[in-house]
């Protein structure tokens, strides 16, 4: 029988070793650091077979901005289940017992970054519902001719911050970020192949591979003279933004969910907002959203 129980400071290794079974492509560097500064033990709800750590569900907590009111939101990251022990509902019984444990800790609603259009039909399926879309491109120096490369400097984690915070008003589904998270994100990029590019009003933070460069994180005024300088550098670039905002004219894209969001307490979740929640979940709504965990 499966026995459901947040972890202790003794089940982290298990833990790790769960990560690193279920998710075999992460750099090692990489779980080092999302272990030492991105998680912790109370954060993360474990299913034990007998002593035997078999999955797990991180709940990492989030303020996160709607519509200009702040929010406590469990973000739901890591949901894992050791390959031999698939087929048995381990994981819906965990996000399951997850949602309870978020709502007693506080959080109105839980968000999770579906890594592929078939989970995100899977998370369906507990309540979450597609709430920040974005419009995927696929650059190349052929499509940017017409746009002058960006003088970019190695930029420090206020100046990431100021950018980040201009960029986010007005949005909603933002996360709330002090220069904490900055520093943290500066140093997740030492611990993989990574480009971070700055010219004072945008930022394009990249992982590397796969014959160019991903942009997971874009942000500031105007990203395309960063965009031409990835792409004279790495050849190729994908980058999201987000839905209806268009990045390059005549530029085709496509469009995929981003992050899903999952309302626990409706009445804490709706105080304080000037519009419904049905609202929030429309598409050609101001919604966008940087977080991956």
């Amino acid at each position: 029988m499966t026995r459901l129980s947040v972890l202790n400071a003794s089940d982290m290794p298990a833990a790790r070793r769960v990560w690193e079974a279920c998710f075999p492509d992460d750099e090692s560097a990489f779980i080092d650091y999302y272990f030492q500064k991105r998680t912790r033990p109370e954060w993360i709800l474990g299913a034990f077979s007998g002593e035997k750590l078999i999955g797990t569900v991180h709940m990492l907590p989030h303020t996160v901005t709607f519509f200009g009111v702040e929010k406590s939101v469990g973000f739901v990251a890591g949901v894992a289940t050791l390959p031999e022990e698939r087929g048995r509902g381990v994981a819906g019984n965990m996000l399951n017992a997850s949602f309870e444990i978020m709502r007693e800790r506080g959080f109105s609603a839980t968000m999770l970054k579906p890594f592929s259009q078939g989970l995100a039909r899977y998370y369906e399926g507990f309540g979450y519902k597609p709430f920040a879309h974005v419009d995927v491109y696929e650059l190349t120096l052929n499509g940017l001719s017409g746009v002058a490369p960006a003088q970019t400097h190695a930029p420090g984690a206020g100046e990431l911050l100021k950018i980040y915070n201009a960029f986010a008003a007005g949005l909603s589904g933002m996360r709330v970020r002090a220069q904490k998270e900055m520093e943290l994100l500066l140093e997740e990029l030492t611990t993989y192949e990574s480009a971070l590019l700055c010219d004072g009003i945008s930022y394009a933070a990249c992982d590397i591979g796969g014959g160019g460069a991903h942009a997971f994180e874009l942000a500031g005024e105007n990203p395309l003279p960063l965009l031409r300088a990835l792409c004279e550098k790495y050849g190729r670039v994908r980058a999201h933004v987000r839905a209806g905002q268009t990045l390059v004219p005549r530029k085709s894209f496509t469009r995929e969910v981003f992050n899903m969001l999952k309302v626990l307490d409706d009445r804490a979740f709706a105080a304080g907002l000037p519009k419904s929640v049905e609202t929030l979940f429309a598409r050609d709504a101001a919604v966008f959203s940087l977080e991956m965990y």
